[in-house]
C-alpha cells in the first residue's frame, strides 16, 4: 500500500497549473494508474479466474498482470494523449469521465479482493 501512495503523491504533483479540464484528465490517469495497481496487489496469492492472469497452480501472476494491466492502460492512455493532441484537447473532459468509471470499477474489485482476505 505504502506504493500506491508514493504513486499517487507524485502522480498528483505532476498537475501542475494547467488549464482545468487538463488537470481533469491528468488526475483520472492517475487514479486510473492508481486503482489498476491496487487491484494487482490485492489479488496476490488468490486463485485467478482470468487464464489471461493465472499463473501456475491457477493462483495470481503479478508478473503477468503487471505486464498486461500495465499494457491495457498504458494502451488506454496513450492513444486518448495521441487524439487530445490531434484535436487540439477537445474531449479532455470525457476522457477523464471515462478513466474515473473504469478506475471506479477496477478499485472496487481490488475493495472485493481485499474482502477476500478476511
Amino acid at each position: 500500500m505504502k506504493t500506491i501512495g508514493l504513486f499517487l503523491a507524485l502522480g498528483l504533483s505532476a498537475l501542475g497549473a494547467d488549464k482545468p479540464d487538463l488537470r481533469l484528465w491528468k488526475a483520472s490517469v492517475v487514479s486510473l494508474a492508481a486503482a489498476s495497481a491496487a487491484d494487482i496487489h490485492s489479488s496476490r496469492g488468490l486463485r485467478e479466474l482470468n487464464p489471461l492472469l493465472r499463473g501456475q497452480g491457477g493462483t495470481f501472476d503479478a508478473g503477468k498482470a503487471l505486464t498486461l494491466k500495465g499494457a491495457l492502460v498504458a494502451a488506454a492512455v496513450g492513444t486518448q494523449w495521441l487524439v487530445l493532441r490531434s484535436t487540439g484537447g477537445r474531449g479532455r473532459k470525457a476522457f477523464a469521465y471515462v478513466n474515473f468509471i473504469m478506475a471506479g470499477t477496477t478499485a472496487g474489485v481490488a475493495v472485493r479482493n481485499y474482502g477476500l482476505r478476511k
